[in-house]
């Protein structure tokens, strides 16, 4: 049994996790229960074991795995976001700064669906490779603060480019214009460097690292949109639920 492609451009540890992923949501491996071993995995999939933890790693990350005291990880179902505005509660993300809150809209654009953000909606049966992205800039008193990027197939939410995404955000558009609530929201926060443009709008450099803050919206029936909030070191405080990010101003 091996499951990989091994002519993708995709990396064999992400397609492994894939695997992994669907056969814990399809409740082959009982939450709770450990996952097999790290040499059966490997022997199963003929991949080395540094797949297989790389594997592991992005499991553990997306909550999908946690570390017990068996060998191996153990099977777990990500826990929903407590509130689907999170990310819009002054308690959980706090720019540093004075003044007034501003919302720049940079661009509306119809594309194509990259090949890994095709993966994340086709797991759950979505056909289509047309998807809206937006991105918009928040300011405060002025100054660049935060880069929030949106991506959703046409065929989730059509018409997603003609909406007011300066005055709402895409929680409430999701659930107000288009009524489709949220189930649960999977969030996954990392430094990652920013990319030339994004240094550029954010009025920072790409040497310096940014709290990069990934959210996969599901509703009902699978993953309706993806958010991403980039936010250059020493601009944000952040604190949720097991996890606190403090950075330090430069």
């Amino acid at each position: 049994m091996t499951g990989l492609n091994r002519d993708s451009s995709i990396p064999l540890f992400r397609q492994l996790a894939d695997i992994l992923r669907n056969l814990i949501r399809q409740g082959a491996y009982p939450e709770g229960k450990p996952l097999p071993s790290m040499e059966a995995i490997a022997a199963a999939h003929q991949v080395t074991a540094v797949v297989v933890r790389k594997a592991f790693r992005l499991l553990e990350e997306e909550g999908w795995t946690e570390h017990g005291q068996e060998e191996a990880p153990l099977a777990r179902h990500p826990k929903p976001a407590k509130g689907v505005s999170l990310l819009w509660d002054p308690a959980d993300l706090r720019f540093d700064g004075d003044g007034a809150v501003e919302v720049r809209v940079l661009s509306k654009v119809m594309t194509s669906l990259s090949r890994e953000a095709l993966r994340v909606f086709e797991v759950h049966g979505r056909s289509g490779h047309q998807a809206s992205r937006i991105v918009k800039l928040h300011r405060v008193g002025g100054r660049p603060m935060a880069l929030e990027q949106i991506l959703a197939p046409v065929s989730e939410l059509p018409g997603l480019v003609m909406k007011d995404h300066r005055h709402s955000n895409i929680f409430r558009l999701i659930e107000a214009d288009y009524g489709k609530p949220l189930a649960r929201v999977l969030q996954r926060i990392h430094l990652r460097d920013l990319t030339a443009e994004e240094a550029k709008t954010l009025e920072s450099v790409e040497e310096f690292p940014a709290l990069a803050i990934e959210q996969t919206l599901i509703g009902r029936r699978g993953p309706i949109a993806l958010v991403e909030w980039v936010v250059p070191g020493g601009r944000s405080a952040v604190a949720m639920e097991g996890f606190t990010y403090r950075p330090k101003r430069p």
